[in-house]
This record gives structure tokens, C-alpha cells and sequence, in this order.
């Protein structure tokens, strides 16, 4: 779990993996308790990570990042195997850390719900193509976005109904 802290100790000087102070090692393990805690995670600690489900080995990935030093946290697809309650869980977790850390995320994601609940403002793309760029709010009123990823027509755009 203190992977992500250990990474940014060692950054150009691996040999503080070997040779770490004691105030390093406190560091290390203070972030990580807080790390597990923020997670939710801190009852799994001495379970190995193979025998949690996918939702729980979700949140130690997330753990481990949120025990390094960081202004942003870059995540790609990390809703992806989970299910709605634990997209749910997740997003409020990204949502506290955003808040509490003053940390940006950049969220590469396709869980529109996700997106709608964590993030501020959206860049949409579709096929490498950005098509929208804006507030979550005019995410959801934006026709091309809602063709692409939410289902429908872009307005203008509707198949013509063939009646008999």
C-alpha cells in the first residue's frame, strides 16, 4: 500500500528504498494510514490483494496513489469492472480528495455518471474528436454529447419516421 509514497521518497536517489531514514519511514506509513482511511480500505490491510473482490482492489489502487505527494491525479478508466454502488462509493471518494487535498484529477473516463458527479468542467471527445468542451451542467443539454455517449439524435439529426 505504501508504494505510491515510497515512489515519490526515492524520486532520483532509489538507494532511499535501502537506506530510509527514520522520518522517512514515519512519513511513509502516517500517508499510508491516511491513504487506507480516505479509501475506506483500512479493514483490508492485512487481507492479500488476491483474495478482494474487483470493487475493493480498485480502492487499494486508488490508495496507493493517494499515498504519494501529488497536485493532480491522473486516472484512466478506473470505473472500469465496477459496478453502479461501487462507481458510486468511488466517485465520492475522488470527490473528498479533490476538496480536502485542494488536488486536481484529470478523469479519463466513459461512466458519464462518473464524470457528472466528480468532475466541473469536461472536455468530450468522440473517436480522437473533441466535440464538446464545457461545465458538467451543459454537458448534459449539449446534443452532440448526448448522441455520443448518452444516447439520442443530435437535434437536426433525427432518422426520419417511416409510417405505413
Amino acid at each position: 500500500m505504501s508504494l505510491g509514497r515510497e515512489a515519490g521518497q526515492a524520486g532520483l536517489r532509489p538507494w532511499r528504498h535501502v537506506a530510509e531514514t527514520r522520518t522517512d519511514r514515519h512519513a511513509r506509513n502516517a500517508a499510508t494510514e491516511q491513504a487506507m482511511a480516505l479509501a475506506g480500505i483500512a479493514g483490508l490491510a492485512d487481507r492479500p490483494v488476491a483474495a478482494l473482490s474487483t470493487g475493493q482492489r480498485r480502492l487499494v489502487e486508488l490508495a496507493r496513489c493517494l499515498a504519494g505527494d501529488f497536485d493532480v491525479l491522473l486516472l484512466d478508466e478506473p470505473s472500469s469492472g465496477l459496478d453502479g454502488v461501487e462507481t458510486e462509493r468511488f466517485g465520492e471518494i475522488l470527490t473528498r480528495v479533490a476538496a480536502e487535498r485542494g488536488a486536481g484529477i484529470l478523469l479519463v473516463e466513459h461512466d458519464m455518471a462518473l464524470v457528472m458527479n466528480v468532475c466541473d468542467y469536461v472536455h468530450v471527445l468522440d473517436f480522437g474528436t473533441k466535440i464538446f468542451e464545457g461545465t458538467t451542467a451543459d454537458v448534459s443539454s449539449s446534443d452532440e454529447v448526448r448522441a455520443a455517449y448518452l444516447g439520442g439524435e443530435p437535434a437536426g439529426q433525427q432518422q426520419p419516421k417511416i409510417t405505413r
